[in-house]
């Protein structure tokens, strides 16, 4: 690719849009040095010819370069001019107010730690987010947060209960999404005797952190829950919060600790507790007495419950570790936001009234481009659902905002069987959330790598593709496409049922708008041509899903490597029955005409592909009902 790139440079070194295109490619390739070399010529080319749209073109693919480097002031700067010739260019828009965004919390971050900051700033624009403008304040909050966090460490390390307390309750008030000033709020409360009242602020910060995806956090919090519960004599849960200590990490030695006193003041497995003490002190020699202790306890058949004065002797042993441990984690992320996730400033709403009547946030479960997928649990309808944070730089951006919420509202019409439906659309304060339903199982592509040769029996890719086919169909017909249809978008729920995910969503991903002038969304190898061009018809899913029946039955790909998209314009691929000969000749000619160059010359819907398929494989198999 880089080869045809600079070939096409040679034969046309004075075209303007040439030189866009090979700009464009090697920004999307990574290489910003020579994509941004590039873009400078194609800039001075346009600029040269006096057409307003060569010039436009070439300086938002400069931006486009300036923004994936790092330069966002730049980028503001060339967005902009774009904005000031064609004001209703959306993409110059979505790459403008990006850029700003990020020109904006650096500038507050400098100003807070008291760096240089260059003047030469573009001025603020009719397109102001509030949420920038608030930046400045909010990252100059959260070090002001941080400073009294330490003091309040500092304090109770000391002995200053009350001391600390209220230097804790200053920096909660200054950032309220910094889950460590609750946290100290608890150890302060504790370390008063308030037990109830850190057991609030300990749940506080175990929210936060379950939210923000800080699962490191979590052992030591529940732990700490665990030791509270026992403290106020509730058993119970204290064995439910050593429980979930020792689910995220189970090696942690405080939650068997904790689990073993309360299982010991249950007293209905008494062996299970002297393994928990004996587990804890294997762990950590500082829990050899409590096992010592409870050996000499349980031998002589006497069990007792939980000592919260003793608990609390164990947690003013442990806290100098536990807050040191905790401050070190929150000066790691620290540093890294303010390298290179200046953004992140504007932090986490913590009020999120009307998630939060409904669903419990459970754990984190993934990170795609639209942003958090977490896990739930709906409190009214009792059953878990997935739910997706949208990401800051379209949730915080009106115009963005309100057209990913009518794209999701399109594909939440979308009921059918094999699709994963969206229940709900939550837009609350800040803060944009999807919430669907819940596939317990795995992807379509992971099926393959585990699979011999990872590929399916034709029975069982003929029974996939049924399922995928009457998806897609049903979405087609009610106007909506996938764009980014591969087998990880293909859930296998643990009973075999097929559901395809992110029907129509991807095309709001701002990371793919970034990578060319046009809004392309998809995976490359699963790309018709026409789709890497910005254009998706019905028959570009056709292409992709031609493109997935061809892995399924072979293990391999179509078209990839250097001439990838040289090949698919030319229909050049190895036939499947050359790769697995009991195929049969005859789906060569399926996949020949579901991978057809051109849009029209392809099967006009999924339907007629998996009909297609199957008769031509009937004399080797006979498809099961898709399910």
């Amino acid at each position: 690719m880089k080869q045809q790139r600079d070939d096409a440079v040679v034969r046309n070194p004075n075209s303007s849009p040439v030189i866009s295109a090979a700009a464009a490619a090697a920004i999307q390739a990574n290489d910003w040095q020579m994509g941004l070399q590039y873009a400078d010529k194609a800039v001075s080319l346009a600029e040269a010819s006096k057409d307003p749209k060569k010039i436009a073109d070439a300086i938002r693919i400069r931006a486009i370069g300036e923004y994936q480097s790092g330069d966002f002031a730049k980028a503001t700067a060339d967005s902009k001019r774009v904005i000031e010739m064609f004001p209703k260019d959306d993409n110059a828009r979505m790459i403008y107010e990006s850029s700003k965004n990020r020109t904006q919390s650096n500038k507050a971050i400098a100003v807070a730690v008291g760096a240089p900051w260059p003047k030469e700033l573009p001025r603020p624009s009719v397109w102001q987010d509030p949420r920038v403008e608030a930046a400045g304040v909010r990252a100059a909050d959260r070090q002001a947060a941080i400073k009294r966090l330490e003091d309040a460490m500092r304090l109770l390390q000391s002995g200053q209960a009350q001391e600390a307390l209220n230097a804790a309750d200053a920096a909660q008030r200054r950032d309220p999404t910094l889950a460590d000033a609750y946290l100290q709020r608890g150890l302060a409360w504790s370390a008063l005797n308030e037990l109830a009242k850190a057991l609030i602020e300990v749940t506080k910060a175990i929210g936060l952190w379950t939210i923000q995806g800080k699962n490191e956090n979590l052992p030591a919090a529940y732990a700490l829950r665990a030791q509270l519960d026992n403290g106020l004599n509730d058993y119970p849960t204290a064995l439910s919060d050593a429980d979930k200590a020792l689910t995220y990490n189970p090696a942690f030695a405080p939650g068997f600790l904790q689990r073993a006193k309360a299982g010991e003041a249950i007293g209905k497995d008494v062996q299970r507790a002297l393994d928990d003490y004996k587990r804890a002190a294997e762990l950590d020699p500082n829990f050899r007495a409590s096992y010592e202790d409870a050996v000499s306890r349980l031998a002589a058949g006497k069990p007792k419950a939980a000592n919260p004065s003793s608990s609390r002797d164990w947690f003013r042993l442990a806290v100098s570790g536990a807050v040191a441990l905790f401050l070190i984690f929150l000066a790691a992320v620290w540093r890294f936001t303010r390298r290179r996730r200046p953004e992140a400033a504007i932090g986490f709403k913590s009020e999120r009234k009307e998630l939060d009547s409904q669903y419990d946030i459970v754990e984190q479960i993934g990170e795609g481009g639209m942003g958090a997928v977490y896990k739930g649990w709906d409190k009214v309808l009792k059953r878990p659902v997935a739910i997706k944070k949208l990401r800051s730089e379209l949730s915080g951006n009106p115009r963005e905002r309100e057209r990913f919420v009518k794209e999701a509202e399109m594909v939440a019409s979308l009921h059918h069987p094999h699709i994963v439906a969206i229940h709900t659309i939550i837009r609350d304060k800040e803060d944009t959330f999807l919430v669907f339903e819940y596939v317990s199982g795995k992807t379509l592509h992971d099926l393959l790598n585990e699979s011999l040769g990872r590929r399916l029996p034709p029975a069982r890719a003929l029974e996939i593709l049924r399922s995928i086919s009457e998806a897609v169909d049903h979405a087609h017909g009610r106007h909506v496409i996938h764009r980014d249809m591969k087998p990880s978008n293909v859930m296998l729920a643990d009973g075999g049922w097929v559901k395809v995910m992110d029907f129509g969503i991807a095309r709001m991903v701002i990371d793919s708008l970034l990578t060319t002038t046009n809004t392309i969304v998809g995976t490359p190898v699963y790309m018709a041509p026409e789709q890497a061009m910005g254009v998706v018809v019905k028959e570009s899913e056709v292409f992709a899903l031609g493109v997935t029946l061809y892995e399924l039955l072979t293990g391999s790909l179509p078209c990839r490597g250097p001439n990838e998209m040289n090949d698919k314009m030319e229909g050049r691929f190895v036939a499947a029955s050359v790769l697995v000969p009991d195929l049969g000749p005859s789906i060569d000619g399926v996949l020949k005409r579901a991978l057809a160059s051109r849009a029209e010359d392809r099967f006009h819907s999924c339907g007629d592909l998996y009909q297609a398929a199957v008769r031509a494989l009937s004399g080797q198999v006979t498809p099961a009902t898709g399910r």
